[in-house]
């Protein structure tokens, strides 16, 4: 049987657009280019923190609640500590739980044992001194995962990510498995083992892009009245100085130029 894997991982997020830009994708303020818009009535909200409940009450827009949170931060830090965060000072920062693609099917076999897994795994890190605002899950893409936006400021004013160690993402990755055991879900492999490189919302989005220009392309060629005789050439059925001069063009594009 193939295995099931989770993984967990966080992103630094210092600057308000960034956070707020986050937040559009999370809700779905912005719908990216890659979700299937038929399905987005589907995503919830899994966890939301007292503090965000009590910012979403005060104001309106999904756009006003970065800076809405850093006012908070800032009368928090000032009563606790007598001192003002720095402007620098690295406020909130993302994170996201994703599954295997069989996570698609299980999910609809039993999402209330998907929402218990993932609330258990909300407090497992809570008691690991991370502070969520929010966990949002997206079921308009090909898996089901889910999105955070941590309060990276701890009850003594400090930063709460720069104080996670390796160490301790690697046990965060532990604890996702056991919370998700019960699905048949285990801890992934090390990134560090595989040496995959985790894309970004926007780099992702920004590949996808570039693999349907790319699909436009070959279908645009494909459909050209020179892709018959390019298929010959390569084929070694007709000489390169019989080609049209319009399919030569295409073809020289097309291979590799020698030093």
């Amino acid at each position: 049987m193939e295995k099931k894997y989770v993984s967990f991982r966080i992103e630094k997020n210092i600057s308000t657009e960034k956070v707020r830009n986050q937040m559009y994708h999370d809700f779905r303020t912005h719908t990216p280019k890659n979700v299937d818009k038929e399905l987005i009535h589907l995503n919830e909200t899994l966890y939301e923190s007292e503090s965000f409940l009590a910012i979403q009450k005060e104001v309106k827009g999904v756009g006003k609640y970065a800076k809405a949170l850093q006012i908070k931060q800032d009368e928090y830090v000032k009563a606790k500590t007598g001192r003002k965060l720095q402007k620098n000072t690295e406020r909130f920062f993302s994170g996201i739980a994703t599954f295997s693609s069989s996570m698609s099917e299980d999910y609809k076999s039993s999402p209330e044992r998907f929402k218990e897994c993932s609330l258990m795994f909300i407090s497992r890190l809570q008691e690991k001194g991370l502070k969520p605002l929010y966990a949002q899950l997206h079921l308009d893409e090909t898996t089901p995962h889910f999105h955070f936006t941590f309060d990276n400021i701890g009850d003594d004013g400090k930063s709460i990510r720069r104080n996670i160690r390796k160490q301790q993402l690697r046990d965060i990755q532990t604890i996702m498995g056991e919370c998700f055991e019960s699905m048949g879900y285990e801890r992934g492999i090390s990134a560090e083992i595989t040496k995959r490189k985790h894309l970004s919302p926007q780099a992702f989005n920004d590949a996808i892009d570039r693999l349907k220009e790319d699909t436009e392309a070959l279908d645009k060629l494909r459909n050209s009245p020179e892709y018959a005789q390019i298929k010959k050439f390569i084929a070694g059925d007709v000489k390169f100085k019989d080609l049209k001069e319009n399919a030569k063009v295409r073809i020289s594009n097309m291979l590799p130029k020698m030093p």
